[in-house]
């Protein structure tokens, strides 16, 4: 049996698009006037649970492989990424001066291979793939691109926001109602008002400043902003821009997980197995309440493991999307 056969389950109905067009525009709304604290929150709280719910379901779809191993592969690469993050805040200079950082893309790329190329049915279109993307890697490193796309973006931007709109952009394509092309609408409206609307109706305070200045998104809100990441970020115009539209990115790509109840099948789910869950994220929010930074770290690891094992469902979307875009006719 193929493995392209098994595709992924997007389905939508009118409630659930009617439901996702609220969820957006309070997604939106919060973002704007709580930047800092609906990041944070959206990220220490609805994050973990995320992690833990999808990864089982992915896990009960074989990760769209045929091979339920492969998580292995998965968990190595994210165990040798949570290692590199750890080195590079904790160990001394010796470590950085080795460079280990650089081999974070490299991880990146050995676990969008291990991905992909099984969904590929030829052997030699396998290995013509394989020869074409070490090409296309070895550019981005001449280019000193590869640790931006993949150790910065993919992990982050592409995956809560370009993916998000992947998937409910194929869902509309296949459901062909209009409550599933407005929901879709309304998510790239929305992404374009909290990039453009004033930002003096932004509020927040000190101490959410200082937490998110604790932990490695800084860099990514520094990349967005085009500014240093520093103290009284209301008056940096390009920075809240940036925080607020992670903010609108993370907490809608949660919440519109969350809104999926026909995807996940909470009532499916094996009563231990739902306690356990329900266990692992009490104890994540835990640690974030009691200390931001440490949990950001003791929660890296599950959270590159779920980016990672979402790698083959997104090859899967992106390639469905295309073929529906194909054949779209109005």
């Amino acid at each position: 049996m193929s493995p392209c056969r098994n595709q992924p389950a997007i389905s939508f109905n009118l409630n659930t698009d009617k439901i996702n067009i609220v969820l957006i525009l309070i997604a939106a709304c919060v973002a704007c006037i709580l930047p800092i604290e609906t990041f944070l929150f959206s990220y220490a709280v609805l994050g973990p649970l995320h992690y833990i719910t999808e990864l089982n379901w992915l896990h009960e779809k074989s990760y769209f492989t045929h091979r339920k191993s492969i998580i292995w592969i998965f968990i190595v690469i994210a165990a040798l990424l949570t290692l590199i993050t750890l080195v590079m805040e904790y160990s001394s200079e010796w470590w950085l001066f080795m460079n280990i950082e650089q081999r974070f893309p490299i991880l990146i790329f050995v676990a969008l291979l291990f991905s992909i190329l099984p969904l590929i049915p030829s052997r030699d279109n396998r290995y013509f793939f394989a020869g074409i993307s070490a090409i296309l890697y070895a550019l981005m490193d001449i280019f000193q691109w590869s640790y931006l796309l993949l150790a910065i973006l993919l992990p982050t931007i592409i995956h809560v926001y370009f993916f998000t709109g992947n998937f409910m952009l194929l869902g509309a394509l296949k459901a062909k109602n209009k409550w599933s092309y407005l929901s879709f609408l309304v998510f790239m409206i929305a992404s374009v008002i909290v990039l453009v609307a004033p930002t003096n109706i932004a509020i927040t305070n000190g101490n959410t400043e200082k937490l998110l200045a604790t932990i490695n998104f800084k860099y990514l809100v520094e990349w967005l902003s085009g500014e240093a990441f520093q103290g009284d970020l209301l008056q940096h115009k390009n920075t809240i821009i940036a925080v607020r539209f992670l903010a609108f990115a993370y907490s809608y790509h949660y919440l519109n997980w969350f809104s999926k109840t026909n995807v996940i099948g909470w009532m499916k789910v094996a009563k231990p197995k739902l306690l356990l869950a329900l266990g692992v994220w009490i104890s994540a929010v835990a640690v974030y309440g009691y200390d931001y930074k440490t949990g950001f770290f003791v929660l890296f690891f599950l959270s590159m493991l779920h980016v990672i094992a979402e790698f083959p469902l997104n090859y899967i979307t992106l390639k469905n999307t295309i073929v529906a875009l194909r054949n779209f006719k109005v």
